[in-house]
């Protein structure tokens, strides 16, 4: 178990900013614990709890819904249908990029078509 790692070393393992660990923090979604001098010290409890938040802010959760989620005040059903509506908008969105994938990839290849034929 890690103990005492500060914000520049959890910012660098984890991938998120220090501006963002300390807005996660104003804005209740993290606690995290300080030494004797005041300086914000991270256990693993409290990394993965940050990672957690990162993933659900990928998924497109707005900090309202990672707050109830992580408030624990909302019922496994409430929590479901949070998660069963990102997973949809994370869908169409995987949709929406395999689409703009292939039309990148057709337009490549006409380009390199008329390439080789100048």
């Amino acid at each position: 178990m890690k103990k005492n790692i500060h914000i520049k070393k959890v910012s660098i393992q984890t991938g998120i900013t220090q501006y963002t660990i300390r807005y996660y923090e104003k804005e209740n979604l993290l606690l995290i614990p300080r030494d004797k001098n005041g300086i914000r010290t991270f256990n693993d409890k409290t990394i993965l709890r940050l990672e957690t938040l990162k993933k659900l802010r990928m998924a497109g959760m707005s900090i309202s819904e990672m707050r109830l989620i992580m408030s624990g005040e909302v019922t496994h059903q409430e929590q479901i249908e949070l998660y069963k509506n990102r997973l949809q908008a994370l869908i169409e969105q995987k949709k929406s990029i395999i689409d703009t994938i292939k039309f990148m990839e057709y337009k490549i290849k006409v380009h390199e078509r008329q390439e080789n034929n100048i």
